[in-house]
């Protein structure tokens, strides 16, 4: 059975969260969206919970997945629509991963509600794109579950532009041994840490495996390797980064070479935008071979078959 925290519920296709605090969601689905997400499950003939209100079996869940691999081309992109904005406007963002269902805070732009906690008092708009749980994120962490825990089991992952923690989360839940989960935006920083004390205190993490640290780009490097015992990670998660009007391009480039070693993989989300000065992917390539770095694009059948876009793409970084 899917694990579910205590701070939530999914009840009928709608959710509503707690965490922390006593409100339910902000800003409630429109009757309209949720017609069309109730569209959405019955695409894969499955709804998200029995008569009872009880989340699915895994032999359930199972029955989805072949269901979603039958899907027609118009059905698939109902369901792409689906699950880019079935939760988009919450406040407490529900995702599971290895069965266990957890919640992640996100703030949207032009959110002008505090933070909790000691030291936030800093609104949205001082989080730039960090604060917001973005479909690039949601395919890595489907493509990560995808490649089951045998590739992450025992493994040091570094989350470089982790945002919401949601990628360095569910690392942890794949098993890897240490997750640092980085952002060089300090109130970015701080919704990090609210978010994985939460998931930690859920107990599906413990504090000594996931961490969160400060980190731009280029800027202390050796504090980020000295928490791996200056050894290479094993693994780099980089998730929807590669966008030349917000964050230097390069400075990535280098920080993938400098934490990475020849047995490391970089897994890197990448969403299609139009840049007018150049091709951001072409550029991305051009970095990463002056640097000696291979990159692969990983075909969309090994994806996940239901989390996964033609504007999206995951990259497979290494030396």
């Amino acid at each position: 059975m899917t694990q579910i925290d205590q701070s939530s519920s999914l009840i009928g296709g709608e959710v509503a969260y707690e965490y922390d605090d006593k409100r339910p969601y902000r800003n409630k689905p429109h009757p309209t969206a949720n017609a069309f997400f109730r569209h959405f499950d019955k695409l894969l003939s499955i709804p998200d919970s029995n008569e009872n209100g009880k989340k699915l079996s895994q032999s359930d869940e199972n029955q989805r997945i072949r269901k979603s691999s039958q899907m027609t081309a118009s059905d698939r992109i109902v369901s792409q629509l689906g699950w880019r904005n079935r939760y988009a406007q919450l406040e407490y963002y529900p995702v599971t991963v290895n069965n266990i269902t957890f919640t992640v805070r996100q703030l949207q732009p032009n959110d002008n509600d505090n933070f909790d906690g000691p030291d936030f008092g800093k609104n949205a708009n001082n989080c730039g794109t960090g604060a917001t749980i973005w479909p690039a994120s949601l395919v890595l962490v489907k493509y990560l579950e995808k490649m089951g825990k045998s590739k992450l089991e025992n493994k040091t992952v570094l989350d470089l532009g982790s945002g919401t923690a949601i990628t360095s989360m569910a690392a942890a839940l794949l098993g890897a041994k240490l997750v640092l989960c980085t952002d060089g935006n300090s109130a970015v920083v701080n919704l990090a840490i609210s978010n994985v004390q939460h998931f930690c205190n859920k107990k599906h993490s413990k504090d000594e495996v996931l961490k969160v640290r400060e980190y731009l780009w280029g800027d202390g490097d050796d504090k980020i390797l000295e928490e791996n015992s200056f050894n290479p990670y094993d693994i780099i998660l980089v998730s929807d980064c590669v966008l030349p009007k917000l964050f230097p391009m390069d400075t990535l480039v280098d920080s993938i070479k400098t934490m990475s070693g020849p047995h490391s993989v970089t897994y890197l989300s990448y969403e299609d935008r139009y840049y007018p000065e150049y091709n951001a992917k072409e550029r991305f390539m051009e970095l990463a071979n002056e640097k000696g770095l291979e990159v692969r694009i990983v075909r969309k059948e090994e994806m996940d078959e239901t989390y996964q876009c033609s504007d999206i793409e995951i990259w497979e970084v290494s030396w």
